[in-house]
């Protein structure tokens, strides 16, 4: 399941999606056949919606058609609602009984912070139930398109080379915020990079996952979002059910 942030900032993730699409689910459905692919986009609460939920399909065309219907608006503060993106992605789809589960999470922005613990939880139990929980890592990639839009506006006009700056702070602690989330769902944080390679990337993760797990389940899956919940404390993460 993509699950996929839609606000202003992400129209370069919706274009990168529709062009690759293709590609990228006849990766996954040669090397496992019966994949399914489904979206999850979300934005934050006082938006158009919070999140909305395009449920598993091995239609490439239908997929193709999901994103092109796609569009990008909002985000006008910096956190999203990552918490409720998640929750929806576990409760609402039809997760099939007995396969691998695999959730990417494509954020251009760190969850609310009284949230992260949820969002934590949410993905630990979503592992422990035979999941993963990997997330695509922008933080490069929005910063270079940031500066270079900067850079044509003003440094082209002056004829001066284009030299992007070193990733902010922000950006890093959105970073470390992600892995984190994707540590905690047994998964990867992946660098967006090139669309070929990228998705090469995802493919190789997703799968290399499936194997492992359907020979750690013996083919047997449980549901996901009736797992335990845990929270963080200065020990680490404990069980609360």
């Amino acid at each position: 399941m993509l699950v996929i942030d839609t606000t202003d900032s992400m129209q370069f993730v919706i274009d990168a999606l529709r062009s690759t699409v293709e590609r990228f689910v006849s990766c996954l459905q040669k090397a496992v056949p019966t994949t399914r692919v489904g979206i999850v986009t979300y934005r934050d609460f006082g938006e158009e919606y919070v999140t909305k939920v395009i449920d598993f399909t091995s239609s490439i065309e239908q997929l193709h058609d999901s994103l092109t219907d796609l569009s990008t608006f909002g985000g006008d503060d910096w956190p999203e609602a990552i918490h409720e993106a998640l929750q929806a992605t576990i409760d609402e789809a039809s997760w099939s009984t007995n396969s691998s589960r695999v959730i990417i999470l494509v954020p251009g922005s760190p969850p609310h912070p009284e949230t992260m613990g949820g969002v934590l939880s949410l993905a630990l139990s979503f592992q422990s139930r035979g999941g993963v929980v990997s997330v695509m890592d922008l933080a490069e990639k929005m910063h270079a398109d940031f500066e270079y839009a900067l850079w044509e506006r003003t440094g082209k006009v002056r004829k001066v080379p284009f030299k992007s700056t070193p990733l902010p702070g922000f950006y890093r602690d959105m970073r470390n915020t992600m892995s984190e989330i994707a540590r905690a769902g047994g998964g990867e944080a992946i660098e967006f990079r090139k669309s070929d390679k990228r998705n090469q990337l995802i493919c190789e993760s997703i799968t290399s996952y499936v194997t492992r797990s359907n020979a750690k389940r013996g083919g047997s899956t449980e549901s996901p979002h009736v797992g335990p919940l845990y929270k963080r404390t200065p020990e680490g993460y404990q069980r609360v059910n």
